[in-house]
């Protein structure tokens, strides 16, 4: 029956027995409506033909004809039609946004990359995800700075290549839920290091509540700190005596070091023999707030030529980002000569008779010692006997260190002090003070060579430089330590000579040089500190560098009694180094002038830097104008350089200089004078979303995420089982309804023309109008 009346009708795909089919009124009217118009055209039809001529079966047949009729046009103004609701299961989506900053390229402790990481998850769950994406709808995001589609489905097959300046998590999650408003989400899952240059603000969380999305966070890398231990810079002499302990500084430069991590070795390795020669272990909890450190280790070489010394970073079971800037090499080479020093005093005393036959009895040096006397007559001693005192520079060339006693300066011409003042700056040679009561440095504060000295003339409201009233003992610096010399010790300072209950540790005649009779580019490597306490210290040993040369003053002469304590072994070790140290010149604080830093080490474009030199010099501090100009330079760039002005006394200057852009820039010192031209530095000015500022990862970052968004926090290697931890949030919905009307079927039009036909028949039949 149903196949006839699509047949009639003409339906064709919806139609009469189709499922989900049914036959509707556009117009519906109640059950009740048509019984009561059937009855009210039932009795219509009767009474116009009731009066009627003509008989009785005619004129019942037109009744009823009239009435179907009037029926037919009932249910045709109804709007008669067939109707299928069709029920739609809509699949719920799934979010996977895919970390592709730059901080994936950074290596955990395990060596491997946190991209390699994410590549292996990928890769070991592709079965469980492809599985997903047949009953779910999988999208897969990738996102640094910004968010963009990689593919809906399997996991991808491609990734895009890592790159942006950082991570917005916020924002790729909004851009995401955005995309996909309107649809039901069963979750979202977060695969990243947690590095993030925006925050979850409490909208998106609010909106991710509402919508009952939970985020599933995977987190990458490793929860540690990213610890990266280098060796930024080796300083050492190029050129060093035979058995000279050489001091071989190593400055490091580390990130994410702290307390927690475990002490590593610092090694000085023999390249031929591979032999570990000295070392020296650091304890990262010692490391101060900086990022830089310096460590100096030890090492005597007894062989004439060039030895290749490698320094290397033991870090034993303590993970480091980079092991291959742990490792630096330099090249030593020892001259065939004995060390040249030329000893002048005053008058003979107990330290001058000492250090006399120490230098004499000293193999690897080569001595001449005189007595200057006021008339200019001079007794000698040592090695080599002299002719006359040297005047000029070329004559002072052949020492390598002038000590010089407690001898008044007016025994020495102008034309002598020039010509040492000419030696040592120019030829890097090394010059020793030992003061004493008469000459040293009282007669000399006046002298052409006040500039030698480290310590300024007094105000004249101060006394002149005097001699403690009381014994002290001495101690040494964290400077001595750093230049790696008075290691009188095992490890360092002997610590019996500042134990004043020794007796023999108590020294009666040192100079009291105050601190702030200092000159800038002074340095103490020693203090002296009266046995009772009742009074500070004051510097005992100095050094300063003098153009290409080193100045060392030792402010007491009684280093011998030292000898009652150990014999010979103290005083020597005490003398001998610094002797050697300052036989080394320039190389003494590295071979630049002055230092330049930047701070912060990471700026921003925008935000000001602050430049500061350092003059290591005390000529320069000498002669340096008060305001000198910087010059930056962005590397790579065809630019003109940018200025800033330093501006200080002593022997700092300092000034502002604001990046316009990011990148990387060369700080340097603009002057004619090429040694101070030569000094430079490096900076990287990054932007305030650049990920680049710390490579460290954020774990607690996603566990918050993940917990306030009902989520969970997944390790990598659970990654594949995410799929069965997700919700089922498809749901049904009903589509708009495919409706077929049947009031303008030609059969209805053909039912009417029949139905009024036979009416009308029938009333010509009868002779009716």
């Amino acid at each position: 029956m149903n196949a006839f009346l699509n047949k009639i009708l003409g339906l064709d795909g919806i139609g009469f027995g189709s499922p989900g089919t049914e036959f509707v009124f556009l117009h519906p009217f109640g059950a009740w409506a048509w019984v009561l118009a059937a009855m009210a055209l039932g009795v219509l039809c009767w009474w116009s033909y009731r009066g009627l001529t003509g008989s009785r079966p005619t004129r019942s047949v037109l009744g009823v004809s009239r009435g179907v009729l009037v029926i037919l046009l009932l249910v045709l103004a109804s709007g008669p039609m067939l109707e299928r609701i069709t029920m739609h299961t809509e699949r719920d989506t799934v979010l996977v946004m895919l970390d592709r900053s730059g901080s994936l390229n950074t290596p955990d402790k395990n060596g491997r990359t946190r991209q390699v990481q994410l590549a292996d998850i990928l890769r070991e769950s592709g079965d469980d995800w492809a599985a997903l994406s047949e009953a779910k709808q999988v999208s897969w995001y990738g996102f640094n700075d910004r968010a963009s589609l990689l593919t809906q489905g399997p996991v991808p097959t491609q990734m895009p290549e890592i790159g942006g300046k950082g991570s917005g998590i916020g924002a790729a999650l909004s851009s995401a839920l955005d995309e996909h408003r309107g649809q039901p989400i069963a979750g979202i899952v977060v695969v990243s290091d947690g590095q993030s240059t925006d925050t979850i603000g409490p909208g998106l969380i609010t909106d991710l509540s509402n919508r009952s999305i939970g985020v599933f966070a995977v987190p990458l890398g490793s929860p540690e700190p990213i610890r990266d231990l280098s060796i930024s810079r080796v300083q050492a002499p190029g050129l060093v005596f035979a058995d000279d302990r050489t001091p071989v500084r190593v400055d490091l430069s580390w990130s994410g070091i702290d307390a927690s991590a475990g002490a590593i070795d610092i090694e000085l390795i023999d390249h031929a023999t591979g032999e570990v020669v000295a070392s020296q272990r650091v304890d990262p909890g010692d490391f101060d707030d900086h990022s830089t450190s310096q460590v100096t280790l030890l090492h005597s070489l007894d062989t004439p030529g060039e030895s290749r010394i490698d320094i290397v970073i033991n870090t034993g079971a303590n993970a480091d980002l980079n092991p291959e800037n742990n490792r630096s090499s330099i090249t030593l080479e020892v001259v065939d000569r004995p060390l040249r020093v030329l000893y002048v005093d005053g008058y003979p005393r107990w330290e001058q008779r000492y250090l006399k036959n120490m230098l004499s009895r000293e193999g690897s040096i080569e001595s001449t010692s005189m007595l200057l006397a006021s008339d200019r007559r001079y007794k000698q001693d040592g090695d080599v006997i002299i002719d006359y005192l040297p005047t000029t520079k070329e004559q002072w060339s052949p020492y390598d260190v002038i000590i010089l006693g407690d001898v008044r300066a007016e025994l020495f011409t102008p034309e002598q002090i020039h010509g040492l003042l000419d030696h040592i700056a120019d030829h890097g040679a090394g010059l020793l003070w030992i003061g004493g009561p008469s000459a040293t440095p009282s007669s000399w504060l006046d002298s052409p060579a006040a500039g030698l000295l480290p310590m300024r003339q007094p105000a004249q409201d101060r006394p002149a430089i005097r001699g403690w009233n009381q014994p002290v003992t001495l101690s040494s610096t964290h400077e001595a330590d750093r230049l790696g010399i008075l290691q009188l010790g095992h490890a360092g300072w002997e610590p019996r000579l500042t134990d004043p209950d020794t007796g023999w540790s108590q020294l009666h005649l040192v100079q009291q040089i105050d601190f702030d009779t200092l000159k800038p580019g002074a340095s103490v490597l020693a203090t002296a500190h009266p046995i009772d306490q009742s009074a500070g210290s004051s510097a005992a040993v100095i050094t300063m560098r003098y153009g290409g040369g080193q100045v060392g003053y030792v402010g007491t002469d009684e280093i011998w009694r030292w000898r009652y304590g150990r014999g010979e072994d103290l005083p020597e070790r005490f003398w001998l180094p610094m002797i050697r140290m300052l036989a080394r010149g320039a190389i003494a604080r590295g071979s630049a002038p002055a230092l330049l830093r930047a701070s912060p080490s990471l700026p921003e474009p925008g935000k000001p830097v602050q430049v500061v030199t350092e003059l290591l010099d005390q000529a320069l501090v000498d002669t340096i104008p008060e305001l000198i100009e910087a010059k930056i330079t962005r590397i790579g760039s065809k630019d003109t350089p940018d200025q800033a002005v330093l501006q200080g006394r002593d022997r700092t200057r300092l000034g502002t200089w604001v990046p316009i852009e990011s990148g990387q820039y060369q700080i340097s010192l603009d002057s004619t004078d090429p040694l101070l031209a030569s000094v430079s530095t490096t900076v990287t000015v990054l932007e305030h979303s650049d990920e680049r500022r710390t490579l460290d990862t954020n774990h607690p970052f996603l566990a918050d995420l993940a917990e306030q968004t009902g989520g969970g926090l997944i390790p990598a290697d659970e990654f594949a089982q995410i799929p069965s931890m997700l919700p089922n949030r498809a749901r049904t919905i009903s589509l708009p309804p495919e409706r077929v009307p049947l009031w303008d079927r030609p059969v209805a039009l053909l039912m009417l023309i029949l139905l009024v036909s036979v009416e009308w028949a029938g009333r010509k039949f009868l002779r009716l109008a």
